[in-house]
Order: structure tokens, then sequence, then C-alpha cells
């Protein structure tokens, strides 16, 4: 089993952290998160590292131990560099634009596909075939990035269809 969660978390100069309750606020250059503790879950900053500790020993709190901890440092990464997806579209005539707030896809159908952009997100265009998702949160990012990917999947035999590009 991992001990992911037994590791402390290096807290950079750049990050303020408070801690009211079970509720933790990081804010840093990029922004401000927050995140709700579990109950069994306690939170101590020490200097400049936050150290999870865990109340109960059962095996789902254990688990939940680590998810904590990951969740966090998720959080710290992305309110100081951030976060950056890219989707490429591969198809004939397939284009995508940003109109309004919207992202507008023309994807091989009779119509345009509209699809609202988060508040938390910011998207941009790379001639018209990728799209470059950023975000400060890494759960909005694979949340859109998913939404637009399920709209035209890639298609195993002529590679037509939206993909998410490695970086």
């Amino acid at each position: 089993m991992s001990r992911i969660g037994n590791k402390s978390i290096i807290i950079p100069n750049t990050i303020s952290i408070k801690i009211t309750g079970k509720i933790l606020t990081i804010q840093g250059p990029l922004g401000t998160l927050s995140h709700h503790l579990h109950k069994n879950i306690r939170v101590y900053q020490h200097k400049q590292s936050l150290i999870l500790t865990n109340i109960s020993k059962h095996k789902q709190n254990k688990s939940l131990h680590g998810l904590s901890r990951t969740l966090i440092n998720n959080i710290i990464v992305g309110v100081t560099k951030g976060f950056i997806q890219k989707l490429k579209m591969n198809g004939i005539g397939y284009k995508a634009s940003i109109q309004n707030n919207y992202l507008v896809l023309r994807i091989g159908y009779s119509h345009l596909i509209n699809i609202a952009i988060p508040h938390s997100v910011i998207m941009k265009i790379n001639n018209q075939t990728q799209i470059l998702i950023s975000s400060t949160s890494k759960q909005a990012i694979g949340q859109i990035a998913t939404i637009i990917k399920k709209i035209q999947p890639l298609s195993i035999y002529k590679k037509q269809g939206i993909s998410m590009e490695s970086n």
C-alpha cells in the first residue's frame, strides 16, 4: 500500500496558507483555491511544510489520507505554476473557435457545437485545430477536456476525432 500521505508538502515562499476549521485556503500568485478536509484528516503547518495526519486507522481513511495529500499538493502547484492541457483535432474540416465565452466546434456534424467555457478555465485556439486549456485547478481542466473529447472521440481506425496531446 502506498504511504504518500505520510510525506510532508513543501510550501513555496510565494504561497500563504490559512487553516480555518476543516477548510484549507491556499493563496498564490495565480489565484486562491480552497479545499474541504475530511473529518479524520488533520493538517499542521510546520515552518515551510504542511503535515497531514490521519486520526482513524480504518482502511478507507488511510486511502483518504493519501488522497487529501495529493489534492492539496495539486492545489499548491496550481496556484504557483498552473496546469495546461492540449487537445488536438484530426479530421477533414475540423475547426475550433471561441465566440462570446463559448467554444464553437465544427467537427463534421450538420450543426455547430457550442460548449460553455467555465470561469475558472482559460482557453486559447492555435491554428484552428489545437485547443489549449489552462487553469489553476487540475480538476477543472480534466473535466472540460473530457467533455470536449467525448463529443468526437478519436477513431482507432481512421485516427479522426479529438485527442489529448502529450505534453
